[in-house]
C-alpha cells in the first residue's frame, strides 16, 4: 500500500486531463457543466504526496465541491483509512459503501454505479493481472449509463460523474500496479464526447443554487438527514467526528443558510447559481480537423478558451496548503494573499499529467496544434516533443515553441483559433515560403494525404494554421508593468536589496517577453509615465498598415482601473483596433504580484 498515495495523485492528474470533456457532457442531474471543475477542485489535496493521510483526509472534507466531488471524496477518504482494510481491494469495497451511504437518494447510472462495479470486482481481487480487463469492463458500465436517466438518453451521452470516476480509477489502478498508461484506449472508447454539443441538453431550465457547507454539530448530535431533506435536494453528506460536509441544491440560498445554521454551526459556506452556470456555458465552437492547444500561462481565462474552442494545459499555483491548476484558482484569492505577505509559487504539472493530456488530445483529434509557452520559461516544450517522438499517436501532435507567454501568447492563440474557426487558409505559396517557427514539428504534414474538396488536404490545413501562428508571433508584442519589486524578490527573481531600493525610489520596470527570456525595456517612476509609455507603444504599433488589430489590456487586482482608464486611453491611441480587457496569466501574476498590469497587441498584417 506504500504507493497508494502516489497512485491517487496520478488518478487526480488523469481527471485533470479529462476535466474539459467532463464539463462538456455534464447534463445530469442538471446541465450546469461543472463536473470536471468540481472533481479537480475536490481531489486537489491528493497532489500533496508529502502530507499525512490524516491531513489529506481533512483537506478532502473541506475541498469537496458539487455532487460528483463530494461523492468522490467520500470514496477516496475511505481508501486512505487504514481501518477500512489492509488490502486495496478491501478499501475499495469499503469506499464504495461509504460513497453510497453519503448520498441521500442514490440514482442509477451515476458515479455510484461505477463504484458498485468496482466493489464487486474487488471482492474477487484487484491484482495487476486482472486490472486491465476489469477497466475494459468498467468502460462498458459507463457507456451503459446513457440509458439510465432521461436527460442522458435525450442527449445521448454518458454520465459525466461516472466517466470521471472511470478516468480516476484507470489512472490510480494502473499507477498502483505499475501498468502502462492507457489514455489512448480511454479516448478511443469515448471519442464521440469530444464533439458533444451542449445545446442537446437545452430545454432544462434549472433554478436554484448548488450549496456546499461545513457544519459542526454538538457532541452526540444525531445525523441531520431529515433536516437536510427538508432544506434541499441532491443531498450528499460526509462526516468527520463532529464535522459534516454538506452538499445540496436549494431554491433559496439565504433560507438554506439559515436552515443549516439551525442544524449546526456553519464553518464554511459556498454556492453557485445553477441558472447562471448553465447560461454562462459557451456554445461549442465549430471544430475543424485541427484542434488548438496552449498553456494556461497564456492570458486566456478558461471561459475565453472554451469560447474559442481551445484547450488549456495548466501548470499549478501553490498557495499555502492549497495547490490547484492555475486557471482553477480565483485570482482575487491569490492577490489578496500576496498583499498579506503569503508566499505564492508556481509548479509545472507532473510529466505523467502532461502525458495524459497529450494522449487524450491526440487520440480524439486528427491533428493537434500545440502553441507552447516559450521553452525558456518552462519545460513543457521538451516534455511534449519527447512524448511525440516516443508514442505512436505523437504523429498527430504538432508542437510549436512560441517563445512567448502571458498576453503575447494569448493574442497569437486567439488569432490562430479564429483562423481555424473561419477555415482560413494561407495561399500554398505563402505557406511554403513562410518562416518555420522555432521548435515546430511539422512531420505530421503528409503531402500524399488525399486532397479535400477545396484542393487542400488536412495536412495543408495544419501547415496553414501553423503559418498563421508563426506570422502572428512576429507581429505580437507585450509590455508588463510591475507595481512593486518586492513580489519578484519573494519569488527569487530579484535580490531583496535591489527590490527595496527600487521600491523606495518608486522605480518600476517595464518587462517584455521574448524567446530568450523576459527583457526590461524601460524603468519608470510615475504611474502616468507608465500609462504614457503603454499608449506610445500601441500608437507606434498601429501607425502603419491597416491600423486594425487586437489589443488586450491585462489586469491583476486592478480590473476597475484597467477597464475604466487604461482601455479608454488605448482606444484613443489606436481607435481602429479592437481593445478588450482580460486577466493577466496567473502564472505571471504570481511572480510579478498584485498591482501589475499589461498590454498585449497584435496588429493586422499590413
Amino acid at each position: 500500500m506504500g504507493n497508494l498515495r502516489r497512485a491517487l495523485a496520478d488518478g487526480c492528474a488523469a481527471v485533470g486531463a479529462w476535466a474539459e470533456v467532463l464539463d462538456r457532457i455534464n447534463v445530469f442531474p442538471v446541465p450546469d457543466g461543472d463536473t470536471g471543475r468540481n472533481l479537480v477542485l475536490s481531489l486537489a489535496p491528493l497532489r500533496d504526496t508529502a502530507a499525512s493521510d490524516v491531513a489529506v483526509c481533512e483537506r478532502l472534507l473541506l475541498s469537496a465541491r458539487g455532487n460528483s466531488g463530494n461523492i468522490a471524496c467520500a470514496f477516496v477518504r475511505t481508501l486512505l483509512d487504514a481501518a477500512a482494510g489492509e488490502s486495496l481491494a478491501a478499501r475499495c469495497v469499503a469506499g464504495a459503501a461509504s460513497a453510497r451511504k453519503a448520498v441521500a437518494v442514490p440514482q442509477p447510472g451515476t458515479m455510484l454505479t461505477v463504484l458498485d462495479a468496482l466493489a464487486e470486482a474487488a471482492r474477487a481481487g484487484l491484482g495487476p493481472e486482472v486490472v486491465p480487463a476489469f477497466l475494459t469492463r468498467l468502460a462498458t458500465v459507463v457507456q451503459e449509463t446513457t440509458a439510465a436517466q432521461e436527460s442522458l438518453r435525450r442527449a445521448a451521452v454518458v454520465d459525466s460523474g461516472a466517466l470521471g470516476m472511470l478516468v480516476f480509477l484507470d489512472g490510480t489502478l494502473r499507477s498502483c500496479h505499475g501498468l502502462p498508461e492507457a489514455g489512448e484506449t480511454l479516448a478511443a472508447a469515448f471519442r464521440s464526447l469530444v464533439r458533444f454539443d451542449r445545446s442537446r441538453a437545452a430545454g432544462h431550465e434549472e433554478r436554484g443554487f448548488c450549496v456546499d457547507a461545513v457544519l459542526r454539530l454538538s457532541a452526540g448530535g444525531r445525523p441531520p438527514d431529515e433536516e437536510l431533506a427538508r432544506i434541499g435536494s441532491e443531498v450528499v453528506a460526509l462526516r468527520e467526528g463532529p464535522l459534516w460536509k454538506i452538499h445540496l441544491h436549494a431554491n433559496d440560498v439565504q433560507a438554506a443558510r439559515a436552515a443549516l445554521g439551525e442544524v449546526g454551526v456553519v464553518l464554511a459556506w459556498s454556492w453557485d447559481d445553477l441558472h447562471e452556470q448553465m447560461s454562462a456555458s459557451p456554445p461549442v465552437a465549430a471544430e475543424g480537423d485541427v484542434h488548438i492547444v496552449t498553456d494556461g500561462a497564456a492570458s486566456l481565462s478558461r471561459r475565453a478558451a472554451e469560447a474559442l474552442g481551445v484547450t488549456l494545459l495548466d501548470s499549478h499555483i501553490d498557495l499555502g496548503e492549497r495547490s490547484l491548476p492555475e486557471t482553477r484558482f480565483d485570482p482575487d484569492d491569490v492577490y489578496r494573499a500576496m498583499r498579506r505577505g503569503v508566499r505564492v509559487s508556481t509548479a509545472q504539472a507532473s510529466t505523467h499529467e502532461r502525458h495524459m493530456h497529450y494522449e487524450r488530445l491526440a487520440a480524439q483529434w486528427q491533428h493537434v496544434l500545440y502553441l507552447c509557452v516559450g521553452s525558456v520559461y518552462t519545460g513543457n516544450h521538451a516534455v511534449a516533443t519527447a512524448w511525440r517522438a516516443s508514442h505512436k499517436a505523437g504523429e498527430r501532435l504538432t508542437v510549436v515553441d512560441s517563445g512567448a507567454a502571458s498576453g503575447r501568447l494569448a493574442v497569437v492563440v486567439r488569432a490562430t483559433a479564429l483562423a481555424a474557426r473561419d477555415h482560413l487558409h494561407l495561399p500554398t505559396e505563402a505557406g511554403e515560403g513562410a518562416a518555420k517557427p522555432r521548435g515546430v514539428e511539422v512531420g505530421v504534414v503528409d503531402p500524399k494525404r488525399p486532397q479535400g474538396g477545396d484542393g487542400r488536404g488536412e495536412g495543408q490545413d495544419l501547415f496553414s494554421l501553423t503559418a498563421v501562428a508563426t506570422a502572428a508571433l512576429l507581429r505580437a508584442e507585450e509590455y508588463i508593468f510591475v507595481e512593486r519589486l518586492e513580489y519578484l524578490a519573494r519569488g527569487g527573481r530579484l535580490s531583496k536589496a535591489g527590490a527595496w531600493f527600487g521600491d523606495a525610489l518608486g522605480l518600476a520596470p517595464v518587462v517584455s517577453p521574448f524567446p530568450d527570456g523576459a527583457r526590461r525595456v524601460a524603468l519608470l517612476r510615475k504611474p502616468e509615465d507608465r500609462l504614457a509609455f503603454a499608449c506610445q507603444q500601441v500608437k507606434r504599433a498601429f501607425a502603419t498598415g491597416s491600423r486594425r488589430g487586437y489589443i488586450l489590456a491585462e489586469y491583476t487586482d486592478n480590473r476597475a482601473w484597467v477597464e475604466g482608464i487604461l482601455l479608454s486611453r488605448l482606444r484613443e491611441a489606436a481607435p481602429e483596433a479592437e481593445s478588450v480587457a482580460g486577466p493577466l496569466s496567473l502564472t505571471t501574476g504570481a511572480h510579478t504580484g498584485p498591482g501589475t498590469w499589461a498590454v498585449a497587441m497584435l496588429p493586422d498584417a499590413g
